[in-house]
């Protein structure tokens, strides 16, 4: 087959759905040629593969680019299309598999937000296969949308990240590097609010009063945020066991390592990356009951109902009093990141395409 791919949201980057499955799954399929359609990219890490073949696009606007990729496709005789462009997937010719905006943001904002939900109406009812990252979003879109649930596959990402369980000194070294020595509860969010944040200090001020521990509450953040944390720390009660610790200047897969448990509050860009990397690390965890995050956990990791600090507070306190229970979350959390390694992606994501299309 010739496969062509719009590479639009693909970014040569550890994390990457696109990339992750495309690095793995051309070397692997020598009898298919792919032609990867780029717009303002190298793509120098795909030029060592001989079944690979690199097009720059030229076009900006969004219609004429839409001529260009069509023009493109005709000539190299393409017999599929992989595309997450709503635009592209609504109008193609060709057989097309479309990847929703879980797996594959792209970049067209071009149209009023009506005209969007047309065309992704159009998207899926003219897309042979549809790909969504979690079986909640599968559902979604067949019962809107009145499709056929085989033509759309579920394919989750995938975390790189495994690492083997800490012993208690590799523990206390980055204890000490990080949070004074001391053991500590882990909130890690890029954007994180005054009133997200307010509401986790609530949290820890319980567990604190409760069970007088020498517990940390480490925050990491990005540092143009520290100013409004602050504030809120001035009159704090234990604002002296809240540490903030910069994203930019340091690593979370050690500060991951070495948390007690993470305690996961809001979903953001990189929500489930973050959640993804506590299972690959085998890291306790404490998050709220929704249909991803128990798709991702399942029973390894304590949830809480409501957006409420006692709640939070109770699971804290569980995890601190019941050791063998962490050692059991951790221990279910590392027998779960099997399934979400980007090895099993790709291989998923390949043989999809070949039973669709092939």
């Amino acid at each position: 087959m010739i496969i062509a791919v719009d590479t639009d949201g693909l970014k040569e980057e550890t994390g990457n759905f696109l990339h992750e499955c495309l690095r793995r799954i051309i070397p692997a399929s020598p009898q298919h040629i792919y032609v990867l359609l780029s717009k303002n990219k190298l793509l120098e890490s795909y030029q060592p593969y001989t079944n690979c073949l690199r097009i720059a696009l030229t076009k900006q606007n969004a219609l004429l680019s839409l001529q260009e990729i069509n023009d493109v496709l005709k000539k190299q005789k393409a017999d599929i299309l992989l595309t997450g462009n709503i635009l592209l997937a609504a109008s193609t010719k060709i057989k097309c598999g479309f990847l929703t905006a879980s797996l594959i943001p792209v970049s067209v904002k071009t149209f009023k937000v009506f005209f969007n939900h047309f065309l992704l109406k159009k998207s899926y009812k003219n897309a042979s296969l549809i790909f969504a990252a979690w079986k909640i979003e599968k559902q979604n879109i067949t019962d809107e949308y009145k499709l056929d649930k085989e033509r759309v596959q579920v394919i989750h990402y995938g975390i790189n990240d495994i690492a083997p369980v800490l012993n208690f000194e590799d523990q206390q070294i980055i204890q000490a590097k990080y949070a004074e020595g001391f053991a500590y509860f882990l909130i890690s969010q890029e954007h994180i609010t005054a009133e997200q944040l307010l509401f986790l200090l609530k949290a820890f001020s319980i567990f604190k009063k409760k069970l007088k521990s020498t517990m940390k509450f480490l925050v990491y953040t990005k540092n143009y945020n520290y100013e409004n944390i602050n504030k809120l720390l001035k009159d704090y009660r234990f604002k002296t066991d809240v540490i903030l610790c910069d994203q930019l200047m340091s690593s979370s897969t050690e500060i991951f390592k070495g948390a007690y448990a993470i305690i996961f509050s809001t979903i953001q860009s990189d929500h489930y990356q973050m959640v993804l990397k506590a299972i690959a690390l085998s890291t306790a965890a404490i998050c709220y009951r929704g249909l991803i995050e128990e798709e991702i956990f399942d029973d390894a990791a304590l949830y809480y109902n409501e957006f409420v600090p006692e709640q939070i507070a109770a699971n804290m306190m569980l995890l601190y009093k019941d050791e063998n229970l962490k050692k059991s979350l951790s221990a279910k959390a590392q027998a779960r990141h099997e399934l979400f390694s980007w090895d099993r992606s790709a291989g998923d994501f390949r043989l999809a395409i070949e039973k669709a299309f092939g």
